[in-house]
This record gives structure tokens, C-alpha cells and sequence, in this order.
């Protein structure tokens, strides 16, 4: 019966965290150039929802953990169980960044239509997003991925992670479009090679 509850609000907490960062990332890249404070409502009330589903998710899966080392002594000899944890807290952490150094940017988005001042900002939104994005869909892959358990190493599916997050970091480079991310020096260059080429046109 604990079992049971416990597998529920996991899986809830990650249905409602996927969901909401889905959802505001979504509202980040649409309306950036016409963020309002509506929007950066919408977007605060999102991150709550993120934070409180990834509490949720960490007591429910540490009493799973508990719950499974009880039955089985050698639960935690599966490598994939200790990949999935340091995911999962690379992902709050990030988290953490975000709410501290992110949100108060995106507040200003509709002032500034940048969230990022340098190439090294650039570099870290970038990298967060990667991190948010493929650390949910690394960690849920592994939790139903039932052929790998006991078959990989920590270091193996850690560093297939690291891989799928630096190709989609270098993925959001290659999307030129990106103009929130990009640095004011570059905007401003971005902005006038497009009117230069105009005026040939």
C-alpha cells in the first residue's frame, strides 16, 4: 500500500515538473518580444509549481529507495539508482540557479528583450536549459528503462547525459533565431546587419 502511494506521487511530481517547465519555456521563447507581467506571473507561478513537484519527487523516491533496500539488500548495488539520484539533484540545483539568477531576468524581459548581457550569461542560460530539458527526460527514461538495470555504470550513464545536455547546448547556437540570447553587443550588431540588409534590398 506505501508502495503504491509512494510510486504515485513520484510519478505525479514528475508528470506536473515536466509539465510546468514545458509550459513556461514555451512562454519564454513565444512572447518574449511582448512579455508583460502577466506573462512573468504566469511564468513564477510555473517555477512554484516545478519547485514543489521536485520536493515531492524527492521524498517519494527516496521512500521508494527505502522501501526497496528493505526488501532487497542489494537494491542499492544498481548503479542506474545512484545515475538517476545525482540527475535529479544536478536538476534541483539548477533549479536553485534559476529561481536566484534566472527569474529575476526574464521579470525585466519586457523592458530589456534580453535575458543575457555576455557570451559566458549566454553560455550558462544555455546550459541550464539543457540541463532542465534533458535531465527530466535522461531521468525518466532511466526509471523505466528496466533492461538497463544492473547492465550499465554510474560513469556510462552520467556521461550519456553530459552528451545529450552539450548537444542540446550546441543545438541552441545553431538556432540563430534565439534573440534573447543573445549578448547586447551582438543584438545590436544582429539588428543593424538586418537593416543594412533591407536597404539593399
Amino acid at each position: 500500500m506505501l508502495h503504491a502511494m509512494l510510486f504515485f506521487a513520484h510519478i505525479l511530481g514528475i508528470i506536473c515538473a515536466v509539465s510546468a517547465m514545458f509550459v513556461s519555456e514555451n512562454v519564454i521563447y513565444r512572447k518574449f518580444k511582448n512579455f508583460s507581467t502577466s506573462d512573468f506571473e504566469l511564468v513564477n507561478e510555473l517555477s512554484n509549481i516545478i519547485k514543489l513537484s521536485v520536493g515531492m519527487i524527492w521524498v517519494s523516491g527516496l521512500g521508494l529507495i527505502y522501501l526497496g533496500y528493505q526488501s532487497n539488500l542489494l537494491f542499492l548495488a544498481n548503479e542506474k539508482i545512484w545515475a538517476k539520484i545525482i540527475i535529479v539533484a544536478l536538476i534541483t540545483l539548477n533549479g536553485l540557479y534559476i529561481s536566484k539568477c534566472i527569474m529575476p531576468r526574464i521579470k525585466t524581459l519586457n523592458h530589456t528583450k534580453t535575458l543575457v548581457n555576455s557570451y559566458f550569461e549566454s553560455f550558462l542560460f544555455r546550459l541550464s536549459f539543457a540541463i532542465s530539458v534533458t535531465g527530466w527526460l535522461v531521468a525518466m527514461f532511466y526509471g523505466i528503462a528496466r533492461f538497463m538495470n544492473n547492465n550499465h555504470s554510474v560513469y556510462f550513464l552520467l556521461l550519456v547525459f553530459v552528451g545529450v545536455v552539450l548537444l542540446v547546448v550546441m543545438a541552441s547556437y545553431i538556432i540563430r533565431n534565439v534573440e534573447f540570447l543573445r549578448p547586447n553587443n551582438e543584438k545590436v550588431k544582429y539588428q543593424e546587419n538586418l537593416k543594412n540588409h533591407a536597404v539593399r534590398r
